[in-house]
């Protein structure tokens, strides 16, 4: 928790006030279950990015593709297909 906390800028503030201005199609993949950086924190950049598409993997925790690759390269094809 202290290192995730760590790689928090110091002026976040600052670039979450960009992240609208980005177009760009982002996939947003997060585990429900992550106990690392909750899932508000994916809805909230889900909200601020306005070309975003927010994909949950249940019963998952923080590392998507390490538990859950089947499903996570499935997500990250049918984003790119697109």
């Amino acid at each position: 928790l202290q290192t995730a906390k760590r790689i928090i800028p110091p002026d976040a503030d600052g670039l979450i006030a960009k992240l609208n201005k980005l177009t760009i199609p982002t996939l947003i993949l997060w585990g429900r279950e992550d106990k690392v950086i909750p899932l508000r924190v994916g809805e909230l950049l889900h909200e601020a990015l306005p070309n975003s598409t927010l994909e949950v993997i249940e019963e998952c925790g923080h590392i998507p593709q390490e538990e859950k690759p089947d499903e996570t390269i499935t997500i990250i094809s049918r984003f790119l297909d697109r």
